[in-house]
């Protein structure tokens, strides 16, 4: 999942775009061990004993061809769907699906990463009309959370924007913080990635 911080002032909007989803094969997801009863057993039945004969001729074996990498889950925010592409944005604090620049000036994208003319998510710090909402300073979490999967996850990708033309005058002006966390049970989390700042 994604977590997102507002900073301390209203030029903190962040947005992300082109989520990818990744598995790693190479890995065991935990499991609970079951609980058996023991199984009875029988003595052992001797094996049946060969007389040599000449060694067997091996077939050669093909190597075989590598297999493109399927994405677990690709979203762009093309779709209007809500949950978008399985991943719920509307846990805690709710981001924002838009097109084009955020209504604040001075933060935020101008478009999205995708084309230049689609969707994206972001946090706006400071809601224009109808309901001029203030989600600063430092409200969170705007949690954007993927669907559980079945599968070990082994990289995650994502396109974020982070910026205030203001940050230039100090601290108070830059923007909040950005998290990737990752769970194995679904309850306890860890951050594996984070971005504070422009």
């Amino acid at each position: 999942r994604l977590i997102g911080t507002t900073g301390q002032s209203a030029y903190s909007d962040m947005a992300i775009d082109d989520v990818t989803i990744f598995s790693n094969k190479d890995c065991l997801l935990p499991t609970t061990s079951p609980t058996t009863s023991p199984v009875p057993t029988a003595p052992p039945t001797p094996l049946p004993t060969f007389s040599p004969t000449s060694a067997p001729t091996l077939a050669p074996t093909a190597t075989p061809a590598p297999t493109a990498t399927v994405p677990l889950l690709a979203c762009d925010f093309e779709s209007n769907l809500r949950p978008a592409c399985g991943l719920d944005y509307t846990a805690d604090y709710d981001w924002t699906r838009h097109s084009g620049s955020t209504p604040s000036y001075g933060t935020g994208p101008r478009s999205d990463h995708t084309s230049g003319s689609g969707f994206y998510l972001y946090i706006d710090a400071r809601r224009d009309w109808p309901d001029y909402t203030e989600y600063y300073p430092n409200v969170g979490p705007f949690t954007l959370s993927s669907p559980s999967f079945t599968e070990c996850v082994g990289e995650v990708n994502f396109f974020y924007h982070m910026y205030s033309m203001y940050s230039v005058y100090g601290d108070y002006y830059q923007p909040g913080t950005l998290q990737l966390e990752e769970t194995t049970d679904g309850v306890s989390w860890t951050t594996i990635w984070t971005k504070s700042g422009d």
